[in-house]
């Protein structure tokens, strides 16, 4: 906004693109340099479609820098919604495969610096709001004090493994050997 640029942003690491409107018009006079992905249309739009099958090189902060004039930073709280937010459709995309296993969630938990319960939102809040609701109903019925973040996390995941089945049909859940006892509570 500082150089009269205004707009928004969309953006898609999972479709590998964006699209950017500004209501100021964007040319090499304006941005010089330009931008070192996606292409002007239209004088008021960059895009980089999903059909471009070249990796997203580019980041979000460069293109507010560049219209910025000056170097332009997230707040970490943004930052860390929007690495919570992708991490939460990558696991949910793994439920639509059949991949989805407890030792894929300790490792995304280990590896992505994000709790067992936000990383279990967000990928619940991905899928049929069913599921949501299912969760907590069944957190509902533990009895007291088996009701905190540890039972919690157990039925969601007990709960996205039974989707998962529904959906692919495979009816397996990797991780897991046929006789083996209930789930144990995942500690990151």
């Amino acid at each position: 906004r500082r150089k009269g640029y205004g707009g928004y942003l969309m953006w898609s690491q999972e479709e590998n693109s964006f699209i950017l409107y500004t209501s100021k018009r964007m040319d090499e006079d304006s941005v010089p340099g330009g931008f070192p992905q996606g292409e002007i249309m239209r004088g008021h739009m960059l895009v980089k479609g999903f059909s471009d099958s070249e990796p997203l090189r580019i980041k979000m902060e460069d293109i507010f820098s560049k219209l910025a004039g000056k170097k332009f930073e997230f707040e970490k709280k943004l930052e860390k919604k929007l690495d919570i937010e992708f991490k939460g459709k990558e696991m949910a995309s793994l439920i639509y495969k059949g991949n989805l296993t407890e030792d894929v969630l300790k490792k995304a938990v280990k590896n992505s610096n994000i709790s067992l319960k936000r990383l279990l939102d967000e990928i619940t809040s991905q899928l049929n709001h069913k599921v949501e609701k299912l969760i907590k109903e069944k957190v509902k019925e533990l009895p007291k004090g088996r009701d905190g973040v540890p039972g919690r996390n157990r039925i969601a995941m007990e709960v996205l493994f039974e989707y998962q089945k529904t959906k692919t049909g495979n009816g397996k859940i990797p991780s897991q050997p046929a006789g083996a006892p209930p789930l144990q509570p995942i500690t990151p």
